[in-house]
């Protein structure tokens, strides 16, 4: 694999892994509403002019996914 694009990987993974343990984190402190970030990433997956395509979009989309599988089995 082309080392720039498995720099990219590791990169994004590490960003979303990231956000996912500090939004869990200030779930817990009360510091966000269960559920909060969920709400506001659907929203902005699902506007009309998002470019799914793009890097950043799909990087929220995984986050999402990440926080939505971390919510049906809590562990």
């Amino acid at each position: 694999m082309d080392p720039d694009i498995l720099a990219i990987r590791y990169v994004a993974n590490f960003t979303t892994v990231t956000f996912k343990i500090l939004i869990e984190c200030l779930e817990k402190n009360a510091a966000l509403r269960p559920g909060q970030i969920r709400t506001a990433l659907r929203g902005t997956i699902a506007h009309p002019n998002a470019e799914r395509d793009r890097l950043d979009y799909q990087m929220l989309a995984d986050l999402l996914k990440r926080l939505d599988s971390s919510v049906e089995s809590p562990g």
